[in-house]
C-alpha cells in the first residue's frame, strides 16, 4: 500500500485515517448485485434477469434518467451473471450508503460505510470468475449527483485516503485489474466492485462506428420487447451495424435475418460481422418506397428509424415506411422501431390504423431522449 496523500485538507484527512475498518476473520459469501440499465429500460431488464436468473429476492429498481440501477439478492452460480445481455454492467454489491447529508458531514458518513466493507469477498470472486491475477491493485472511479455539495474530486480524495491504506489503489494510466465504483444519488449512494472484465454492454462482434450506432443491451431488450422466437424472421429495413440481427441471433437463436442496409460500404461490413459469429444474413432491397420482399412474409421488424433519414427527411417519408412495414409483416406480429420523433410516428400509426402501439418507452441514448415503440400489426 502506498501513502495516501492528504494534503487536501489535513483535518479531514486526519478524521478519516482515524475511522476502523472491516475485522472480519471469514469473509462472507457473496450475495448482493446490482446491475445498471440504460435510462428508461428498467422494467425490461428485470424481467430479462428473473427470466435468466429465476431465483432472485430483494429487489429495488432505482430509475434513472441516464443509467438505471436494479439491486438484488441472488445465491446461485455468479457465472449467469456474466451472461446477462440487457444490461450495460454488473457489479458486486459492497456496501450502501443512505442519508448522505450535504459538505463534510456527508464524506464523513460515506467514509465510514466504505471502511466497514471487506473487499476480499468480490476480489475473490472475481478471480473464480476471471481466474487469478499476477497483479492486484483497484481503480476507482466516482460520480456525485446534485445536492451534496462537494464535488468528485473531493469524494475521490477521501476513499483514495482510506482505501489506500488497506489496498493498492491507482490511477487509470496504471493497470489494475479490479474496478471500483462509487455513485451518490440525491440521499443514498452505491459502491460496488465490477464483476466483469469489461462493460457487459460491450460485444465481441464487430459493430461498425457509426456515430448513433445502437447499444447492443438496447438491441437486445428491442428483440425482448419484440417476443424474439427462434423461428422467426427478423428484418431490419434500416440496418447500419449488426446490432439488432445479432442480438435476434445471438440471444434468441432467430435464424432467419434479413437486412436493408442504408449505406453501400455497410452490407459487406454487416455480412462479415455477423459470419464470424456464425449467423446468416439475407439482404431485401428498397426498390423506391418498397421492400424487396414478399407481403406477409415477415414475424419481427427490429429497427432505429433514426437511420431512415439517410434516404430523404424523416416527416415526408414516415407515412409510406408504416405502411410498408404492414405490408411485409405478417397478421398480429410485432415491429419495435426506435425513433427520435416520437410525435410523428405515433401520428401515422393512430391514423393509419394498421397497428397497434402496445408499448411506448422514453430511453437515453448518449444524453439524447429517442422513444421505442412496441407496434402489433393489426
Amino acid at each position: 500500500m502506498r501513502t495516501p496523500d492528504i494534503s487536501w485538507d489535513q483535518e479531514l484527512s486526519d478524521e478519516i485515517l482515524q475511522i476502523e475498518g472491516s475485522k472480519r476473520d471469514d469473509p462472507e459469501k457473496v450475495r448482493e448485485y446490482f446491475v445498471t440499465t440504460i435510462g428508461g429500460l428498467e422494467e425490461v431488464a428485470l424481467r430479462d434477469l428473473k427470466a435468466h436468473l429465476k431465483s432472485i429476492e430483494l429487489i429495488r429498481v432505482e430509475p434513472g434518467r441516464r443509467y438505471g440501477r436494479i439491486i438484488f439478492r441472488y445465491d446461485r452460480s455468479p457465472a449467469r451473471l456474466l451472461e446477462l445481455r440487457s444490461v450495460e454492467n454488473i457489479f458486486v454489491l459492497l456496501c450502501e450508503v443512505v442519508g448522505i447529508t450535504p459538505g463534510r458531514p456527508g464524506l464523513l458518513r460515506v467514509a465510514k460505510q466504505v471502511a466497514a466493507c471487506d473487499l476480499v469477498p468480490a476480489v475473490a470472486l472475481h478471480d473464480t470468475l476471471h481466474g487469478a491475477k499476477a497483479e492486484h491493485g483497484f481503480h476507482l472511479t466516482c460520480t456525485v449527483g446534485k445536492g451534496h455539495r462537494f464535488s468528485v474530486s473531493e469524494l475521490y480524495q477521501v476513499l483514495d485516503t482510506l482505501l489506500s491504506t488497506k489496498y493498492d489503489v491507482y490511477t487509470e494510466d496504471v493497470p489494475a485489474p479490479y474496478r471500483l465504483h462509487f455513485r451518490t444519488g440525491r440521499k443514498r449512494a452505491v459502491f460496488g466492485l465490477q464483476l466483469s472484465d469489461r462493460r457487459l454492454g460491450e460485444r465481441d462482434y464487430l459493430v461498425k462506428g457509426v456515430p448513433g450506432d445502437l447499444n447492443a443491451s438496447i438491441a437486445y431488450t428491442m428483440a425482448i420487447l419484440g417476443g424474439v422466437q427462434s423461428r422467426d424472421v427478423c428484418l431490419d429495413p434500416f440496418c447500419r451495424d449488426p446490432a439488432t440481427l445479432m442480438e435476434a441471433g445471438l440471444g434468441f437463436g432467430s435464424s432467419g435475418l434479413a437486412a436493408s442496409t442504408t449505406e453501400g460500404a455497410s452490407r459487406e461490413q454487416l455480412k462479415a460481422s455477423m459470419s464470424a459469429v456464425g449467423l446468416d444474413v439475407q439482404f431485401a432491397s428498397w426498390q423506391g418506397a418498397r421492400i424487396d420482399l414478399p407481403d406477409q412474409s415477415v414475424d419481427k421488424i427490429l429497427t432505429d428509424l433514426r437511420s431512415a433519414t439517410h434516404f430523404a427527411p424523416f416527416e415526408r417519408i414516415c407515412g409510406q415506411m408504416i405502411s410498408e412495414f404492414a405490408r411485409v409483416l405478417r397478421p398480429r406480429r410485432r415491429a419495435v422501431l426506435l425513433t427520435a420523433d416520437e410525435l410523428a410516428v405515433a401520428a401515422v400509426v393512430s391514423s393509419e390504423g394498421q397497428f397497434e402501439i402496445q408499448k411506448r418507452l422514453r430511453i437515453n441514448l448518449r444524453g439524447l431522449r429517442p422513444s421505442i415503440f412496441v407496434l402489433k400489426r393489426v
